[in-house]
């Protein structure tokens, strides 16, 4: 066979010192691999003779193909580099497979041990897979263990690799918000971090643990409730004024129902009594003290008001007491709200024309329409003087505009007032 000094500059030659070089670096990783893990002194002293006897055979593989062949003298080589070219060149490539055996089993034995022991890489890659940045310190800030993430954010914020932790704190002290003693908020490009300060004992020794999150999604959202709340706290001032603006209206309200209420039942009762003193043939005597005394007992607080099934048919009885006869025309809404109003409307008119044009007919036609009615209140006479607005009809129209509605009043060539409301009126 042919001998290995022969093919030593042939590609063959070539594959095989290739060969062997991989061989090398596998044993110098073995070495690497076993003083990073508490293995027994018995297996380190194996692991380091691997590579030693590599760069002894890489040696005498390398030897004779290194010398310098560019001089003008014979080659003279050492016997033992001799004897290995003397070799058939698969009994050395024999041999450079063989010395790949107790480096496999040296690398099988390692990997099977990291998996039994957990070791500092393993720690280490844990660490760096995290989502979150961690770093360990001494007490003189000079970092030991920094993940990935920590490094890349340290980076960001300070230009440098996280090796002190103290210059990362004080350039956070620097740019970000204080949220309490050992935390800080602060702003990382498109990112809000929040960073979080601890001091540990290991071994005895102090540490100081960093870590930093990521909390910029949590960040949006609490700004955004920040704006909601500060706009609640406008709409709750609003809402406070309001109510007290309701207050002020319910409470006006409540003053004009009285004064309405003192203007209808007391006009009524003179109404009632100037007819008596002008036609006192055509009055009841006994409806009338019984009326006088109703009213005294009621402005007494000694009777409470009377409610009758049907306020219009009611406001005709009245007028009718007051010698103001009501003649009514036309199809009325059916609408408890609009009824009331239209009452309202009758009384007033009706004593109005007993008071002002001095008539006794008052006539009440109903127009309806789909979205609306609109009714017509007509004197049998005209008025005997301008009409103002004032008393019971500035208060007359002060609740039918409340309701949605309109009113016109007219003294020529009758007194006549005119109301148009919706079909369905919010009357309170």
């Amino acid at each position: 066979m042919t001998p290995f000094g022969v093919i030593v500059s042939l590609p063959l030659g070539h594959a095989i010192r290739l060969l062997g070089l991989g061989m090398l670096f596998l044993q110098l990783f073995l070495l690497a691999s076993v003083f990073r893990s508490s293995r027994s002194l018995g297996f380190r002293a194996f692991c380091v003779s691997q590579p030693l006897v590599g760069v002894v055979w890489m040696s005498l593989l390398l030897d004779g193909t290194f010398r310098t062949p560019y001089l003008d003298m014979p080659r003279a080589y050492p016997s033992m580099v001799t004897f290995v070219y003397a070799l058939p060149w698969a009994v050395v490539t024999a041999v450079t497979l063989i010395l790949f055996v107790p480096t496999a089993a040296g690398l099988l034995s390692v990997r099977a041990y990291g998996r039994r022991v957990l070791l500092p890489d393993a720690i280490k890659e844990a660490v760096d897979f995290l989502p979150v940045g961690i770093s360990f310190s001494r007490e003189d800030g000079t970092v030991v263990l920094s993940n990935l993430q920590m490094q890349e954010w340290s980076r960001q914020l300070t230009g440098r690799s996280p090796d002190s932790s103290l210059l990362l704190w004080q350039t956070l002290c620097a740019i970000g918000t204080q949220q309490e003693a050992d935390k800080i908020l602060a702003p990382c490009g498109e990112n809000t971090l929040l960073f979080t300060r601890e001091t540990l004992e290991i071994d005895g020794k102090p540490y100081t643990q960093l870590c930093c999150y990521d909390v910029t999604e949590q960040y949006r959202v609490t700004q955004e409730l920040e704006a909601l709340n500060a706009r609640l706290l406008s709409v709750q001032a609003r809402m406070r004024q309001h109510s007290r603006q309701l207050t002020e209206l319910v409470q006006k309200k409540e003053n004009l129902n009285a004064q309405i209420l003192v203007h209808d039942e007391l006009g009524q009762t003179l109404l009632a009594q100037k007819y008596y003193f002008d036609h006192p043939e055509k009055t009841d005597e006994a409806r009338l003290l019984q009326a006088l005394r109703y009213t005294n007992r009621f402005f007494l607080s000694e009777e409470a008001q009377p409610t009758a099934d049907d306020p219009i048919k009611a406001a005709v009885r009245r007028a009718a007491a007051i010698g103001v006869q009501v003649t009514l025309h036309g199809e009325f809404p059916q609408d408890a709200a609009v009824r009331a109003l239209l009452a309202q409307a009758v009384g007033e008119c009706a004593a109005n024309t007993a008071k002002h044009s001095d008539g006794d007919r008052l006539t009440v036609t109903a127009a309806p329409s789909p979205a609306s009615v609109t009714v017509s209140l007509t004197s049998g006479s005209a008025a005997g003087e301008p009409v103002a607005e004032r008393g019971g009809l500035r208060t007359l129209r002060q609740l039918i505009e409340a309701a949605g509605g309109s009113m016109r009043v007219s003294a020529a060539p009758a007194f006549c007032v005119t109301v148009t409301l919706p079909e369905a009126a919010h009357h309170s």
